[in-house]
C-alpha cells in the first residue's frame, strides 16, 4: 500500500494522514502543526485530539527523562535536591514544592515503575495517571509489592480516568500491602482533628478529619436529614422559585447544625432554633 513521502503529500488528505499514523513519535508534532482541525470531520477531529493526547504523554515522558538526568535517581542528598528543585522551579515557572513533586514523580517512574514510563512514552497513559500512581504508593517500600502493583495497575490505567484509577490504586495497595496499610491507617487515624475558622461576611468553617468510614457515615446521615428538611421547605419547586434555603447544600448545613446543637424530642425529631445561638 502507498504511504506518504512527506507531510504535505497531495495524494493523501489530512484525515488519511491522521488515520495512518502508527506509534506516537516526535514527527506527530510536525503532522499536527500542518493540520487545521476546523477543516476535519467529526471523526477526523477525534483522531486529531487523540494524537494530541499521545504527543502530550510523549513530551511528559521526555520531561521525566530530562528531570532525572538533571536530578539523578538518588534522593539521599537533601541539599542537592533543594538546589535542583529551585533550578527546575525557575525553569518551569512553578513553585518549589511543585518542582520537588515533579522530581519525585520522575524518579519513581524511572526506578520503581519503568513500565508506566514506557506506557507514558507510548501515549498509552497520561501524566495524571502517573502522578496518581506515585502519590498513592509513596509509602510502599517493598520491591516485590511495588512490582506486583505495577503489573496489576498498568492495564487499569490504560482504560480508566485518573479519578477512577486512584480508586484502583488504593484498592490494590490495601490488598497487596495489607499489613503495612493497616499500620499506616492506624498512624493516620491517630492524627484525626477538627478545625474551625472564621470567614468573611459573618460566615465560618468547621471541618473534621477522621477515618473514611466515619466520614462517609456522617455524610450519609447529614444527606438524609437534609433531604427531609428540603422537603419541608418546599423541595425543588421552592428552589425554582428562588428560595436559597431550599438548596441541598443549605439544607445539609442546617441539618448538620441541628444534629450537633438541637434537642431530640420524644418522637425522634430534632428541635433546633438558630436564634438560640
Amino acid at each position: 500500500s502507498e504511504v506518504p513521502e512527506f507531510v504535505d503529500d497531495d495524494r493523501f488528505c489530512d484525515e488519511d494522514l491522521l488515520a495512518m499514523r502508527g506509534a506516537v513519535s516526535a514527527w506527530d508534532v510536525v503532522l499536527l502543526s500542518s493540520i487545521d482541525p476546523a477543516t476535519l470531520s467529526i471523526q477526523g477531529r477525534l483522531d486529531y485530539l487523540r494524537c494530541v493526547e499521545a504527543v502530550k504523554a510523549l513530551l511528559c515522558a521526555m520531561e521525566s527523562r530530562g528531570t532525572v538526568a538533571m536530578a539523578g535517581t538518588d534522593s539521599t542528598d537533601s541539599m542537592r535536591d533543594r538546589h535542583v528543585a529551585m533550578e527546575v522551579a525557575q525553569l518551569r515557572r512553578v513553585g518549589e514544592g511543585a518542582a520537588a513533586s515533579g522530581i519525585a514523580t520522575a524518579r519513581a517512574l524511572h526506578v520503581e515503575f519503568p513500565q508506566f514510563l514506557a506506557a507514558l512514552e507510548a501515549g498509552e497513559v497520561s501524566e495524571w495517571h502517573c502522578r496518581v500512581l506515585v502519590s498513592e504508593t509513596v509509602h510502599v517500600t517493598d520491591p516485590a509489592t511495588i512490582a506486583a502493583l505495577q503489573d496489576r495497575l498498568l492495564p487499569k490505567a490504560k482504560r480508566k480516568t485518573p479519578g477512577q484509577f486512584r480508586t484502583e490504586v488504593r484498592k490494590a495497595v490495601a490488598d497487596l500491602d495489607a499489613a503495612r496499610e493497616a499500620e499506616r491507617v492506624a498512624r493516620a487515624r491517630a492524627g484525626r482533628y477538627v478545625t474551625c475558622r472564621q470567614l468573611p461576611d459573618g460566615m465560618g468553617y468547621l471541618g473534621i478529619v477522621t477515618d473514611w468510614p466515619t466520614i462517609s457515615a456522617m455524610h450519609q446521615v447529614s444527606t438524609a436529614d437534609a433531604t427531609a428538611l428540603k422537603k419541608t421547605r418546599g423541595g425543588a419547586a421552592a428552589v425554582r422559585g428562588g428560595d436559597d434555603d431550599a438548596l441541598m447544600d443549605a439544607c445539609r448545613a442546617d441539618a448538620f447544625a441541628a444534629r450537633v446543637l438541637g434537642t431530640r424530642q420524644e418522637d425522634g425529631s430534632i428541635d433546633f432554633d438558630p436564634t438560640d445561638i
